[in-house]
């Protein structure tokens, strides 16, 4: 089994081209493994142990550091708002990663130890998922390591594994779980990321006011954290609160200098604004943040998250005087916005709009 998983170790690092291989392998390391499991040995309380010693059962010394400080890690990068969730599908290229997929078995044992069944499954759930088969992952990947036998490992462990499971979840479109296993990890001491994912799941529920909480609860501990910020900004948008969702997008914006999509936001919002209450004001200050978005952007394939951007910057043209030339930038606004989204119906609505109001002024004329 061991050497099913380091040969599945190896085919990763080489990409896409060895990704069947490896997927094979670390299948067969598991089969394997599950059917000759080590016995279990409790972990060494820190500091203690000789890195050289060995047992003829259960993981080694080495093992058991490697899985302490992949622990470690996991725990500052909670504290640093990343999540609690090892690394991704590159963990055997850290030091941990490969520590502990080496174990300790010797020679007349053909399996692996729990720590190394962890290792095993949780790689194969995230190349899984990363190949888009979320429900093989969830099944062969992340949902067994949910069993009680797991449970003796590290809290990081149980972390990373419910993360897993919750994103593969709500792939699947089955968010409730998907909350219920990001809840679980939050209650172990998970922040940053999953903190951020389950926010968006009491959203998507209709949950608004728990998401809020979230999303709060996640900036206190990382304020800068941009897209939890454009989130809370939306979420008070739609709540009425169009005042705070300016400043919370300005902030986004603030901590993700050069970013295209703060600048998209605090520029909607502001001609929301402004046409909302017929503000010239605020839409002429919307106009300098829509063009440095689109322009971002770009204007040749711009990606369909740009069409709102072009929509905006379109409606701050076109109304912002009413001369030829400014209905013709209007209208390429319009033009660019509908070929980053064929199937928005904004831009056609407001081309009618621009022109009718074009005709209307030519015939009061």
């Amino acid at each position: 089994a061991l050497s099913y998983l380091r040969h599945g170790a190896a085919c990763l690092k080489f990409g896409r081209a060895r990704k069947r291989d490896a997927l094979a392998s670390l299948n067969q390391a598991i089969e394997i493994g599950e059917q000759h499991k080590a016995p279990y040995t409790e972990p060494l309380p820190p500091g203690s142990g000789n890195p050289n010693e060995r047992f003829t059962s259960g993981p080694s010394t080495a093992a058991r550091m490697a899985i302490r400080n992949c622990a470690n890690r996991m725990e500052a990068g909670r504290r640093a708002g990343g999540g609690g969730a090892p690394p991704g599908g590159n963990f055997y290229g850290t030091a941990e990663g490969a520590q502990m997929a080496e174990g300790s078995t010797t020679s007349s044992e053909v399996g692996l130890d729990v720590y190394q069944l962890w290792v095993a499954r949780y790689t194969l759930g995230l190349t899984l998922q990363q190949d888009g088969v979320a429900q093989q992952a969830l099944t062969s990947g992340f949902q067994p390591l949910l069993a009680p036998e797991y449970d003796r490992l590290p809290i990081g462990c149980r972390i990373a594994s419910l993360t897993g499971a919750a994103s593969c979840l709500s792939q699947l479109s089955r968010r409730v779980e998907a909350l219920e296993a990001c809840e679980a990890a939050v209650a172990l001491g998970a922040g940053g990321e999953v903190l951020f994912a389950k926010a968006l799941l009491l959203a998507q529920l209709g949950k608004i006011d728990d998401a809020i909480a979230s999303l709060k609860q996640l900036l206190q501990s990382a304020p800068g954290h941009m897209r939890a910020l454009s989130a809370l900004s939306t979420l008070l948008m739609h709540g009425g609160q169009l005042k705070s969702a300016i400043g919370m997008a300005q902030a986004a914006k603030e901590s993700a200098l050069g970013d295209a999509l703060p600048l998209q936001q605090v520029g909607l919002l502001r001609l929301r604004q402004g046409l909302e209450n017929g503000w010239a004001e605020d839409v002429h200050i919307a106009l300098p943040d829509l063009q440095k978005a689109c322009e971002k952007h770009g204007s040749v394939r711009p990606p369909q998250i740009a069409c709102d951007a072009f929509v905006g910057l379109a409606l701050c043209t076109g109304f912002g005087g009413g001369s030829n030339d400014t209905l013709h930038e209007a209208l390429y606004h319009l033009k660019t916005a509908a070929a980053a989204d064929a199937l928005s119906p904004l831009p056609p609505l407001w081309r009618g709009v621009l022109l009718q109001r074009a005709a209307d002024e030519t015939a009061s004329e």
